[in-house]
């Protein structure tokens, strides 16, 4: 993870170049995160053997990433009661198709009878949650049941959700505005975002050991079952110091936050796609 995390940071970087260099009326091009211009290229160093780090530790930047930007998200204020009221609708649809891929992956799995019963259950890591969460469930599943690959298997089934996703919006907005599209200002380099990028790690890094030994003094099993939702459980955390700072009459930076939420998922794409391999890739495809 030493390796991957720099390296990671510097294809993103690239990505944001080779963003900046398409012109604004370069058709679906002009529209491409970055993160998917830099998680390509990591890919294809991967699949060609020149990508530094193992996979594991591209994973394992990639999963504490995630969790990250879910620490982020839980201290960004939540703003009026519209947002909040869409972003409840948002989430009753997204656990009620969750358990319709659900369902319907786990059909085809009983039909084929060749692979592993929980198989099934990754596919809705694919377009409905992401690759953090298929990663950390494949983990679990690997450890605690015996699920060879789960990891590898999630991610590339989430990536590949990732790639149709980005896809289908591109095509949706190919006839809007083709100057839609984020890119980091230069605002983002600002004093008081790295601060909070840098207090944010470390606050996970916090978050992260007293889960894991914390946990640990309980039971391996039940520490891996937390780990396996690291990402929710920095949530919480995020939106419980939210509330306390919030009673002493401090408010939180939105925008900051929401700047580093934003590049956590950007660099944990390009991660994920860097810890793809091509036996991970076949295995879905089979």
């Amino acid at each position: 993870m030493i390796v991957a995390l720099p390296a990671a940071a510097m294809l993103l970087a690239v990505g944001w170049a080779l963003r900046r260099t398409v012109p604004a009326r370069g058709g679906l091009l002009a529209i491409v995160p970055a993160a998917i211009f830099g998680g390509l290229v990591a890919l294809l160093l991967r699949l060609g053997g020149g990508l530094p780090g193992s996979v594991d530790g591209w994973q394992d930047a990639a999963y504490h990433l995630f969790g990250i930007s879910f620490l982020a998200i839980g201290l960004t204020p939540t703003g009026d009661a519209k947002l909040r009221k869409g972003a409840l609708w948002m989430g009753i649809g997204q656990w009620a198709t969750f358990a319709l891929q659900a369902a319907a992956g786990g059909l085809v799995v009983l039909a084929l009878g060749s692979v592993p019963d929980g198989f099934g259950f990754l596919a809705p890591m694919g377009l409905n949650e992401g690759p953090g969460q298929a990663l950390s469930i494949g983990r679990l599943w690997e450890d605690d049941y015996g699920f060879a690959n789960a990891a590898s298997i999630g991610a590339t089934i989430a990536s590949i959700g990732f790639l149709v996703a980005y896809g289908g919006g591109l095509l949706a907005v190919r006839n809007r505005d083709r100057r839609v599209g984020s890119l980091p200002s230069l605002g983002w380099w600002s004093r008081e975002t790295v601060a909070w990028a840098l207090a944010l790690t470390l606050g996970y890094t916090l978050l992260y050991q007293l889960v894991f030994h914390g946990f640990g003094l309980i039971g391996e099993d039940l520490r891996d079952l937390v780990l396996a939702v690291m990402f929710f459980v920095a949530l919480l955390a995020g939106m419980a110091v939210r509330v306390l700072l919030s009673r002493r009459g401090i408010v939180i930076d939105g925008d900051q936050t929401r700047t580093v939420a934003m590049v956590a998922v950007d660099w944990l794409t390009v991660a994920i796609l860097g810890s793809l391999t091509w036996e991970a890739i076949r295995g879905v495809a089979a």
